[in-house]
């Protein structure tokens, strides 16, 4: 009998941490790759501003595209070497930024830093995860 007992305690007992395991442990439901904790801090800490050195350093990272969010005509007055353009101001600018793989690697900037910390906003908003803007803008580049 008390070989039985032992049984049915170990077997309840797996069952009781089977339970737990599932409640505590957090679920992949935002369609991330992170999950939980780690998705908090990949949505915080991957979403801001740098300066001009910091964001030059981030430019040079592999895998990172550099977007240049100006109008086609101040793009074609000078941008960061490999920066491809989407205009802030096109009517489908969320559409085209829609388009681009959530949880890459991003660099935006704009002359001045105004339309790019919108735009971090925005891609934070549609889920991106790991996004910096030019703080001052390519202007800040120039100086």
């Amino acid at each position: 009998m008390k070989k039985s007992g032992l049984i049915i305690l170990i077997v309840l007992g797996i069952i009781v941490l089977s339970i737990l395991s599932y409640i505590l442990i957090p679920k992949n439901i935002s369609g991330s790759k992170y999950v939980g904790q780690a998705a908090v801090i990949q949505a915080i800490e991957y979403n801001f501003h740098l300066s001009a050195d910091a964001f030059i350093d981030r430019t040079k990272e592999p895998n990172m595209t550099i977007i240049d969010i100006r109008t086609p005509q101040e793009y074609s007055s000078g941008h960061i070497d490999g920066a491809i353009n989407i205009d802030f101001y096109a009517p489908d600018f969320a559409q085209q930024l829609e388009k681009l793989d959530k949880v890459a690697a991003y660099s935006i900037y704009c002359r001045s830093g105004s339309r790019s910390s919108k735009a971090l906003d925005i891609m934070k908003n549609l889920g991106f995860t790991n996004v910096a803007d030019l703080q001052g803008g390519y202007s800040s580049l120039l100086k």
